[in-house]
This record gives C-alpha cells, sequence and structure tokens, in this order.
C-alpha cells in the first residue's frame, strides 16, 4: 500500500470513529436524560476517542518498564504541590481518569475495595476546581463547571455508550444494581425495574 493510502485510511478512520462516538454520546444523553450543553457533549465524544490511547489512563512508572494506572491520590498531591500549569495538568487528569473509570470500568474499582462515589467525588471536585481556576477563559470555565456539576450523570453517559447495540449482560445488570445502591438514582432503578429487578425500600443504601 502506498504511503498516502495508509494515512487516507487512518483519517477515514479517526473520522469515523469520532461519528460514532458523537452518535453514542448523543443517544446516551437522551437516555439518561441529562441535560448537557453541546461542548460539553463534544468533550465526552473527545474524552472517548483519547482514551483510545492506552497511555491517557495508564503511566510508565519511573526507574520501570511497566505502564501503570496512576492512583488519584498521587495526582491530587501533584495538583497541591505544582504550580498553575502542573495543576492544571493534574486537575484534568484526576477528573478524566475518574470518568473514564468510573463509566467504563466500575469492575477494576470494586477490585480495589474503592466505592464508585470516591471517584465521583474526586472526579467532580476535580473538575470544579479546574472552572474556578479557569474562570478567565469562559469556554473550557463552562465545560467544566457542568461536567463537576453533573459528575454522575456523565458517568451514567459513559456506561451506557459502553453498552451501545447489545443487551444488558448479567455483568452489566449486576453493576447497574451496586451503582443503584451507591447513588440512589431513579434512572438507575427505573432500567432494573424494565429489566424484572424487584427493587425493595429495604434493598437501597440510606445516603
Amino acid at each position: 500500500m502506498a504511503p498516502w493510502q495508509g494515512l487516507k485510511t487512518a483519517i477515514l478512520r479517526q473520522h469515523n470513529l469520532t461519528e460514532f462516538f458523537r452518535d453514542t454520546v448523543k443517544s446516551a444523553v437522551g437516555e439518561v436524560r441529562v441535560d448537557l450543553a453541546e461542548i460539553t457533549e463534544f468533550y465526552l465524544v473527545n474524552l472517548l476517542h483519547e482514551f483510545q490511547r492506552t497511555e491517557r489512563l495508564f503511566e510508565q512508572q519511573p526507574g520501570t518498564e511497566a505502564m501503570e494506572e496512576t492512583p488519584l491520590a498521587v495526582l491530587l498531591a501533584r495538583a497541591l504541590a505544582g504550580d498553575r500549569s502542573e495543576r492544571i495538568r493534574a486537575l484534568k487528569k484526576i477528573g478524566d481518569s475518574s470518568l473514564y473509570v468510573a463509566g467504563f470500568f466500575p469492575a477494576r474499582a470494586a477490585r480495589r475495595l474503592v466505592a464508585i462515589d470516591y471517584y465521583i467525588n474526586m472526579g467532580g471536585t476535580a473538575y470544579r476546581n479546574l472552572a474556578q481556576i479557569l474562570a478567565n477563559q469562559r469556554t473550557f470555565a463552562e465545560i467544566f463547571a457542568e461536567l463537576g456539576e453533573k459528575f454522575a450523570d456523565c458517568v451514567e453517559v459513559l456506561a451506557v455508550t459502553k453498552r451501545v447495540g447489545r443487551p444488558y449482560s448479567n455483568v452489566d445488570l449486576l453493576s447497574l444494581y451496586e451503582r443503584w445502591l451507591e447513588t440512589g438514582s431513579e434512572r438507575l432503578g427505573d432500567l432494573l425495574k424494565q429489566e424484572g429487578i424487584v427493587l425493595t425500600p429495604q434493598t437501597k443504601t440510606p445516603q
């Protein structure tokens, strides 16, 4: 294949992938019934696209070739200790990573004995702080403020995009049930009821 043909294929693939993510995010936003600004939706589309690259979630650890997920506490320490630029990078990493892991890999959190609401609290707080730091950049401030305010809803949007085009599996239903226990989300309760799962007030974790 000629070099230009390979480049053309790569460009088309990227365009098609972006279009796919745009359609699935828009559909998921409708299913979750959350009102998001169009530019915030596009941020989620871009987030899904970027996290196709391993290095967006994992980092090479000092003195080793191992690629591992950087703990949120380490990222927070960087944000607190760094200058303005480092603080912005670290807070964005906390928000983006928390959103992606909570939406796509809730089982990863469970294996680490970390509740999903830990990611929701950390990610939402990071985005809200980022909005304050970037207050003089209106567009970015509005995006991060909305992501911070509606973080739990955005987690659900990503969770819906994960299963697009296929029915709920038993693992999906268990994940939904666990998130319902943690958040008490009405929408999650409705989804579980639609799948024939009976929920009782005694089962629900007090908020």
